[in-house]
């Protein structure tokens, strides 16, 4: 059975977190009533020069750091996370966690998405999407999960190499600079 150790919160961190999740969501909504940047649908009503330029600084001072910053975060978390749990269950872990989510989009969500807003849905259709592999560019807003699940798994990759190669060396012996 797993340890059921209690894990410290960083009620600070779940804030920044939820912060920029708040903005993500606001991005979109930006997106779908000003008709500026790419998204499914469009509510777009005639903007004054006001609200085009209030879109306009939001969307793009906005885009400039929060999805860098929950990089960041999930970052900064993703060594301790390693260590605790080892490479297959950090692999594991993360594949439940944001692979799945990732491929249902991209199987399912998008592909409906998809045939709903171009008046269209059909079988068809959706065999050749996943017989082309067009699925695998069909993330969409899950960009970020498939993105972050390629580092995390590239992330232990590499510490596996580094733990692998660091056993042929003594303990507490100092490593010389030439």
């Amino acid at each position: 059975m797993r340890n059921m150790m209690k894990t410290e919160r960083f009620l600070y961190v779940d804030n920044l977190r939820l912060t920029m999740t708040v903005l993500v969501v606001m991005i979109h909504l930006a997106v779908t009533y000003s008709g500026i940047g790419g998204w499914y649908y469009y509510d777009v009503k005639e903007l004054n020069t006001l609200s085009t330029l209030f879109f306009l600084y939001f969307e793009s001072f906005t885009q400039s750091y929060f999805m860098g910053f929950l990089f960041l975060i999930a970052g900064y978390f993703a060594a301790h996370a390693y260590n605790r749990k080892g490479f297959s269950r950090f692999v594991k872990g993360r594949l439940f966690r944001l692979g799945i989510p990732t491929l249902f989009y991209m199987l399912i969500i998008s592909p409906l998405t998809m045939g709903i807003t171009m008046n269209h849905p059909n079988l068809e259709d959706y065999l050749n999407y996943l017989r082309t592999f067009q699925f695998i560019e069909g993330s969409g807003p899950l960009w970020f999960a498939l993105a972050l699940l390629i580092f995390c798994i590239i992330y232990a990759v590499v510490r596996v190499i580094k733990e692998g190669s660091n056993k042929d060396k003594p303990k507490g012996v100092i490593k010389q600079i030439a």
